[in-house]
Parts: C-alpha cells; sequence; structure tokens
C-alpha cells in the first residue's frame, strides 16, 4: 500500500521535472546536460528536424528547419578566429555528446574535458587518451535520439525526437546486434591504431592502413563483446545532426576541409586539445565534429551496413550483426548512376539511411561530396569506404563514399570503432 509520504515524494519528483521542462521551453539555450535526462523521459516532448529541398543544388538555400528547430541559428567554424560558433545549438550539443574514456566492458571510466582531452573533466588530471596500456578506448559518447528519415518527390526530411513520437522514429544507430535499444553509442574519437593486433582509439601511433575488412573487424571485435568497426547507421546519425546544427549539406564549408590535399597522413592525436568541433579551410589539416578526428579526409574508413553486389545493386543493413557476404542485407534494388568520382548530386533517403545514387555535380553543388562505385565480380562484394582520404580535395566530406574496393586491402585505407551494447 502506498503511504501519503510516499506519494507526496513522487508528487514533488513529477513537478520538478515539469518545473525543468518548462524552463527549457522558455529558454532552450540554458539546458545542461544532466537536465535532458527530464526531457527524455517525456516531460516535454522535442522535435528537431530539417527539410532538404532536392531541385535546389545550393548545399544552404536547400535546408530549411522544421519543428523545434525553427527560428534557431545555425553553427559554422569562424575560420577567421579559429573559434566554432554554435549558434543556438550549443546546449543541445551538451547534451547529447561527450568525450569519455570508455572501458573494454562499456563502462565510462570517467568523462574527459571538452576542450581539451589530454584532462579529465576537472581540467587539472591527465587522462588516458595517449595511453595505449589503457584498458579501454577514447570514444565520442551519443545520447540516444529518435529518428525518422523519409522523402517524397520534392523534399527529403530528417527529424530527431527526444522520445519516440510515434511508429515511425526510430533507434537503428542504437540497437544492438540483440536487437535491445541501448541509451547511449560510442564513436571512436580518434582513427583506429594497432595495438598488439586490437584497434584502439588512443591519440598514439598512426593508423592502420592496408588491412582486408576481415582482419579491421577481427582486430576491433578483440576489444570484448560490443565492439565492432563503424557502423552505418551510427556514422549516418553523426551525419544528420551535422546537417542539422549547420543546416546545410556541405560540410567541408562550414565545418573545416579536413586532411583532404596533402601531402602526409596526419596521426592520431592531432586535435585531442582542442573542442568538440574544429576546422581549417586548408586541405592539409585536421577537421574534428563532436570530438571525432578525421570523420571525413586523412584516410577512407570502412564500415558495416553498406554493401554492393556484382549484380550492381546497393545493400543495406540498418543493425548489427553483420557479415561481408550480404547475410541478412537487403537488395535495395538502387544502381548508381552518373560518372564515377564525381559529387553527389541525388540519393534515397531510407530509414536505414542515406544511400548515394547519382555522381555528377560539383565541390559546392547538392551534397559536395564524392561517390565512386565499380561492379564488383561475380559473388564479390564491396564493402563500403567513407569520408575519403588525403587526396580528394573537395571530394571528401561525410557524405563522400566509395563502393568500389571489394573488402580488400589498400594504404589509404583503414577503420575506426564503435561500440554498442545494451544495459552493461
Amino acid at each position: 500500500m502506498t503511504t501519503f509520504s510516499a506519494m507526496l515524494t513522487q508528487n514533488i519528483a513529477i513537478k520538478n521535472d515539469i518545473k525543468d521542462a518548462l524552463s527549457m521551453q522558455q529558454n532552450m539555450t540554458g539546458v545542461k546536460f544532466d537536465e535532458y535526462a527530464n526531457i527524455i523521459r517525456g516531460a516535454l516532448t522535442k522535435r528537431w528536424g530539417i527539410r532538404i529541398e532536392k531541385a535546389d543544388s545550393n548545399p544552404d538555400t536547400r535546408v530549411t528547419y522544421l519543428y523545434d528547430a525553427v527560428g534557431m541559428t545555425p553553427a559554422a567554424m569562424n575560420y577567421t578566429s579559429g573559434e566554432f560558433e554554435y549558434g543556438d545549438w550549443k546546449p543541445f550539443c551538451d547534451a547529447v555528446n561527450r568525450p569519455v574514456m570508455l572501458l573494454y566492458n562499456g563502462t565510462v571510466d570517467y568523462e574527459l574535458h571538452r576542450d581539451d582531452q589530454t584532462k579529465k573533466l576537472d581540467g587539472v588530471t591527465a587522462s588516458d587518451v595517449s595511453n595505449t596500456a589503457y584498458g579501454g578506448n577514447a570514444m565520442a559518447e551519443f545520447k540516444r535520439l529518435w529518428l525518422r528519415t523519409y522523402e517524397d518527390a520534392t523534399y527529403q526530411y530528417i527529424i530527431f525526437s527526444n522520445v519516440q513520437y510515434d511508429e515511425n522514429y526510430h533507434a537503428n544507430a542504437f540497437k544492438d546486434a540483440t536487437g535491445q535499444i541501448a541509451d547511449k553509442m560510442y564513436y571512436a574519437m580518434f582513427e583506429g591504431s594497432n595495438v598488439n593486433s586490437k584497434l584502439r582509439s588512443i591519440a598514439a601511433g598512426a593508423m592502420m592502413a592496408s588491412q582486408t575488412a576481415a582482419t579491421e573487424i577481427t582486430y576491433a571485435e578483440a576489444n570484448g563483446a560490443g565492439w565492432h568497426i563503424n557502423y552505418k547507421s551510427q556514422r549516418d546519425f553523426i551525419t544528420y545532426l551535422l546537417a542539422l546544427i549547420c543546416k546545410s549539406t556541405n560540410f567541408q564549408a562550414v565545418y573545416g576541409q579536413g586532411n583532404s590535399n596533402s601531402s602526409a597522413y596526419i596521426a592520431p592525436g592531432a586535435l585531442k586539445n582542442k573542442g568538440r568541433f574544429w576546422g581549417d579551410d586548408a586541405t592539409d589539416a585536421a577537421v574534428k565534429v563532436f570530438f571525432i578526428e578525421h570523420f571525413w579526409g586523412n584516410y577512407w574508413k570502412r564500415l558495416s551496413g553498406l554493401l554492393y553486389n556484382d549484380a550492381a545493386h546497393i545493400l543495406v543493413k540498418a543493425t548489427p550483426p553483420y557479415s561481408l557476404t550480404g547475410v541478412g542485407y537487403t537488395d535495395t534494388g538502387i544502381t548508381p548512376t552518373g560518372t564515377s568520382g564525381q559529387y553527389i548530386t541525388a540519393g534515397t533517403l531510407t530509414d536505414a539511411g542515406f544511400l548515394p545514387t547519382t555522381a555528377g555535380g560539383s565541390d559546392s553543388t547538392h551534397f559536395a561530396d564524392s561517390l565512386y562505385y565499380a561492379t564488383p565480380a561475380a559473388g564479390a562484394f564491396n564493402v563500403a569506404l567513407v569520408g575519403g582520404s588525403r587526396v580528394f580535395a573537395g571530394g571528401c566530406g561525410s557524405w563522400a563514399c566509395s563502393l568500389s574496393t571489394a573488402g580488400g586491402a589498400g594504404s589509404s585505407i583503414g577503420a575506426s570503432l564503435s561500440f554498442l551494447k545494451y544495459a552493461v
């Protein structure tokens, strides 16, 4: 039987939740990370969306804000001051993203300082971000948001919600191999290096390149249960967040060119003492978004969830487990068109992700990133590469995709870690 005292305590807690939610509604810019739990519980439903006009080739004017994003000032890198300007999006970014050291078992060991990850959260104590003997990895944590992605004849729609607004909203980037939906997912802060036959995310060493897809996955999974190379659904989730907060589809112009036209690769950790975002309009500098170095440029990164088969069809799988042979993948029947190596002018936006379909634009129009594709030999599958490398200049970017390498090794190809496991 519920006592009066217990009922009173419960009512006070509910009133506090509502008070916090109303405070957020009155001043969205005042939201802090720990207050976001109240919003997740549904005290106040929020949706942030964009609409992309297919026929408009201008990356900026083709994007319109929807729902609670209406009226918000977009974010962008200020190349003159060298500072990232959040517009109205810093509270949102603080709420959904933070840098952490994640133990092999999936437990957050501690949070890193948001302006300098060589330090723990206190800004004084040295972190293990460069310690190869550490029993875990440096990871960018993302709080679960629900996502609806769809299109009609004229527009493409990307809508985030803090709750499952209806049955059309899914959390594929947070659904693990058992089908459970976690409340957080983790993406490597640094490109994957090889430490004792483990693919690591540590600000030390060099990117592990020239390995096959099978080796990359084996080394990633050597970290323990829940570890894998990057998933397409997770990368799409981050890509959509980038489009949301900058209100554009040309990320190199907004966030930084990345190491996209240079004579040398950049080792992991170049931006470990920078904030959540940092970039330059020079083409030989690293870029950092949501605490992730080289989200584009430097090396191509191989991922799971997107394949290309010998029928010249794109195959997709939104959630793990994954294979290199198409098991469990959906054959979309989509065949890319245009000139391989040119820029993405169109793509299909599905619940399982963004599928680039047409190449032939420029580095300042439409999606502004390159698309490569080539039909593999009979019975073979091309494993997707993303982001571009140091020799692709304007072709690099978050949308950039290559379906032309049949799972083989290459000096410009590597992989990065992801971690996803329910109730760790």
